[in-house]
């Protein structure tokens, strides 16, 4: 069950190597109009938002399943 947990937090760390989130950032280090930036802002921090979510409920789940093995 471990190891699930595990791979399932590599794959948060690898996120910055997922098209949606290069495709954001790249969008933004070119971006010049200060509206459509800060929409791509928002829909970074989103996007990050969510990731943060699923990674504390992966640990959340990791903790749980430690104490249960003491």
């Amino acid at each position: 069950m471990q190891f699930s947990f595990a791979t399932k937090i590599e794959q948060h760390r690898s996120a910055m190597n997922e098209p949606r989130w290069r495709e954001l950032c790249e969008a933004i280090m070119r971006e010049t109009d200060a509206g459509r930036l800060l929409r791509l802002v928002e829909a970074l921090n989103n996007e990050l938002g969510q990731r943060e979510g699923d990674l504390k409920h992966v640990h959340s789940h990791l903790d749980t399943h430690q104490d249960e093995e003491s």
